[in-house]
């Protein structure tokens, strides 16, 4: 059924305020939130519910596969898996603490009673990264969330262009940190290490280096295998566009620069 929006009213994000309202024309007992942009295996669906009841859950999320045609896509969009495979593993999903929430909005499935418990999306309506916020809210009620791999089922080209694909990662990474600018030094830390054991074997080779460089591209191998995708040679120049992003997007909350998406301006 095509739904008719009504106006977004000016207090509330484009894409929390569609979510809403489409929880509110129905009654059914499970909600599947799905971007547009998504293609799905004929038996994602089945395949989700079935999860949510082997996981006692009440909200379920996953990665899709992630083909894309654009070379900034190509190193920004896969690195979404490495995020979640190198810093939350999917045996820590069910923790309860908000800091653990990883959820994608391109496929969320909640159970009505629970989304409506937490308050559904009207709780965070002024939210840019929906899916997280979403996440943390159920898990700050004590109900249990789960973030599982779907992407053999599901797959997303999400941006047309290079700079849809730096638009869109600069709205949501550092804002799916909580703006925590310590946690974001973390990362930087993280794989700025990663980069100079890959650049170090470049302008210093050794067995050392070669060792290090080798032992990252295995690690970004496992998970590229894992999720159905690609990229681990590019994973060099994913580390550099990576810490360019972050470093930029936490710039741009001290500076107070607004961020522009869809033609809205949010402050």
């Amino acid at each position: 059924t095509v739904i008719q929006g009504v106006p977004l009213p000016h207090d509330w994000a484009g894409k929390v305020h569609a979510c809403h309202q489409l929880a509110s024309r129905t009654t059914e007992p499970y909600l599947l939130f799905l971007d547009a942009d998504v293609t799905i295996d004929s038996s994602f669906i089945a395949r989700m519910h079935a999860t949510l009841a082997r996981e006692q859950a009440v909200f379920l999320s996953g990665f899709p596969q992630f083909p894309t045609s654009t070379f900034l896509g190509k190193l920004l969009i896969p690195m979404q898996h490495v995020l979640i495979a190198q810093h939350l593993p999917l045996f820590w999903r069910k923790v309860k603490h908000p800091a653990f929430a990883a959820a994608n909005g391109m496929n969320v499935l909640v159970e009505r009673n629970g989304y409506e418990e937490v308050g559904g999306h009207a709780v965070i309506r002024t939210s840019l990264i929906d899916d997280i916020d979403l996440c943390r809210t159920f898990k700050r009620h004590q109900k249990v969330t789960s973030l599982v791999q779907v992407s053999p089922f599901i797959s997303c080209d999400m941006y047309e262009t290079n700079e849809e694909v730096w638009t869109g990662f600069s709205k949501n990474v550092f804002k799916g940190m909580n703006e925590s600018v310590g946690l974001a030094l973390y990362f930087m830390t993280y794989y700025g290490i990663q980069l100079t054991a890959m650049l170090a074997w470049v302008f210093s080779p050794s067995w050392q280096t070669i060792s290090a460089a080798i032992f990252v591209l295995l690690a970004r191998l496992a998970v590229d295998l894992k999720s159905n995708g690609s990229g681990t040679w590019y994973h060099p120049l994913s580390l550099i566009a990576y810490l360019t992003l972050l470093g930029n997007a936490v710039i741009r909350k001290w500076r107070r620069l607004p961020i522009t998406w869809k033609g809205r301006h949010y402050s």
